[in-house]
């Protein structure tokens, strides 16, 4: 009897290890996807931006991270999509009272749904919101919130998703074989090829990155600095039809859940009594923002809290104040905030 236990033992004891030799290549894998971390998702970093970062990171995951290490630190935000990091909380803090503490929490291809989720978060958290600086264009108003590929997944904090959905999620981006490839490449030859664009941050000059406050200050503006005329010669900014580049849009109707949305971002604010300022940004593509939807930004926040830079204006009108066809410099952030602050 004895003996049939033992050969039945000795028999699963086989077969297991002929299991686990037969993942262990996947696992020595995710354990040096986890440890490589090329998207700084599976551990905790002191600066999410050292060591010369050029694979682009989820800013929501990051901003998310950064604020929960001094969720007590701050009382004044600037929420918005990655065109937002043009304002510094540095010069923003300029504008406002001796006492406020500024902290970027921006998000790549954010939404008004986003921004709604990160002030119910910053509620939930019990943390002052002093003061607010909502940066909007009309993509993010009209647009669902966008949930996948690396730069846009939602953190679980602001979605339905456990960590380990989100842990695994990052994993499959990892093992994408145009990542792969790519990063292979990359390390390989140091040489930029048009399919990493996506994938990868080239710039001539680093990004610098504030890890307290998590805003970013792109490399873009020192390289201008150094050579202006061969950065708007080599770029892609430098459309030879810039002064026509006025696109025909068409605005989606403005539905119900646009409407609520804005209205929970003002109920938030209003019960916070937060001091906060709605802009409109300024875009290279030169689209005036619908009447319709800055009627409804201006019922819903107040007309002295709405400023409107879309369309063709002194702003857009001048291909120097734009980094590339998405983003505007730090200049024009600067003047808006002059602006909109000493406007009487």
């Amino acid at each position: 009897m004895n003996s049939f236990y033992t050969s039945d033992s000795d028999a699963m004891i086989k077969f297991l290890n002929k299991i686990l030799l037969f993942f262990l290549p996947f696992i020595i894998l995710v354990l040096c996807i986890v440890i490589a971390d090329p998207f700084k998702v599976f551990l905790k970093y002191d600066n999410y931006y050292a060591d010369n970062q050029i694979i682009n990171l989820n800013r929501e995951y990051v901003s998310t991270q950064v604020y929960k290490k001094n969720p007590d630190k701050f009382n004044s935000f600037i929420l918005g999509n990655s065109r937002s990091l043009s304002y510094k909380c540095s010069e923003w803090e300029k504008f406002l009272t001796p006492d406020s503490k500024a902290f970027h929490f921006d998000a790549y291809g954010e939404t008004i749904a986003g921004i709604l989720d990160k002030l119910q978060y910053l509620n939930s958290n019990h943390t002052k919101i002093n003061n607010a600086l909502i940066i909007l264009d009309y993509e993010m108003m009209s647009k669902e919130k966008v949930r996948l590929s690396t730069m846009f997944h939602t953190p679980p904090e602001f979605s339905n998703e456990s960590y380990a959905e989100f842990y695994y999620n990052y994993l499959k981006y990892s093992l994408h074989p145009k990542f792969m490839l790519g990063l292979l490449d990359y390390n390989l030859f140091h040489k930029q090829r048009s399919y990493m664009k996506i994938l990868f941050i080239f710039s001539k000059y680093k990004n610098n990155y504030n890890p307290v406050n998590n805003e970013v200050s792109y490399g873009y503006e020192e390289d201008i600095l150094h050579d202006s005329v061969n950065y708007y010669k080599n770029f892609e900014i430098n459309d030879p039809y810039f002064e026509q580049y006025t696109k025909k849009y068409e605005f989606v109707k403005i539905s119900d859940e646009e409407i609520r949305i804005l209205n929970e971002i003002s109920s938030i604010l209003k019960s916070n009594k937060t001091e906060y300022k709605i802009v409109v940004s300024p875009l290279y593509d030169k689209i005036k923002l619908d009447d319709g939807r800055i009627k409804l930004l201006k019922d819903t926040f107040g007309e002295k809290n709405v400023y409107d830079f879309s369309g063709v204006n002194e702003i857009t009108t001048e291909k120097t104040n734009f980094y590339e066809s998405s983003h505007y410099r730090h200049k024009v952030a600067n003047k808006i905030m002059e602006t909109i602050y000493f406007e009487k």
